[in-house]
Parts: C-alpha cells; sequence; structure tokens
C-alpha cells in the first residue's frame, strides 16, 4: 500500500508538472527538470501519506482482532457458568400421573 501510494501520487504530479509547463509554453528543459522535481517530492509525500494510512489500518485491524478475542473468552466464561450443578438434579417424573380430558383439577 505505501508503494502504490507513492507511484500514484509521484506519477500524478509529473504528470500535471508536464501539462502544466506545455500549457504556458515553457522550454522543453524547464518542464522536464520541474516534472522531475515535482515525482520525487510527490514521492516522499505519497509514501509518507501510504505509510500512515498503513499503520492506521493495521492498528485498526489489530483492536477489533482484540475486541474478538475478548468476546470469545467472555462467551467460554459464561458457557462454563451454565453448566451449573443444580441442572443435574433429577426432577420428578410424571410417569403414572394420569393424563388427558380425565384430570381432575385440584
Amino acid at each position: 500500500m505505501v508503494r502504490v501510494c507513492g507511484a500514484c501520487t509521484a506519477l500524478l504530479a509529473f504528470a500535471v508538472t508536464i501539462l502544466r509547463g506545455l500549457a504556458v509554453e515553457n522550454p522543453t528543459e524547464v518542464i522536464l527538470a520541474r516534472a522531475l522535481w515535482m515525482l520525487v517530492i510527490f514521492l516522499i509525500i505519497g509514501l509518507t501519506a501510504g505509510w500512515i494510512g498503513q499503520t492506521a489500518v493495521a492498528e485498526h485491524s489489530r483492536k477489533l482482532m482484540e475486541l474478538e478475542m475478548l468476546a470469545r473468552e467472555a462467551a467460554q466464561a459464561a458457557e462454563s457458568e451454565e453448566d451449573d450443578p443444580l441442572d443435574e438434579i433429577p426432577v420428578a417424573s410424571t410417569v403414572g400421573r394420569p393424563e388427558g380430558a380425565g384430570l381432575r383439577a385440584g
């Protein structure tokens, strides 16, 4: 990402400088000298901007991964708390009790 930003910015500055020099009818040597200087200057600017962008994206990704790990740990902790020993107590059986319309209330 860093090199792509640097290259794109530098080539854009180079092209704009050449077109501007041609528009005002500067001599070829002056146009190329200025365009090469702009190429170098904007290469450095583009590399810096790309490095800042890549660092920001990497930091954001790292924070998201940390949050995801914390969420997983919390989910695992909640799962282990759900395994209550009281859940293992048998419930009274309903076998032998009447069912259906013949069941009396009370």
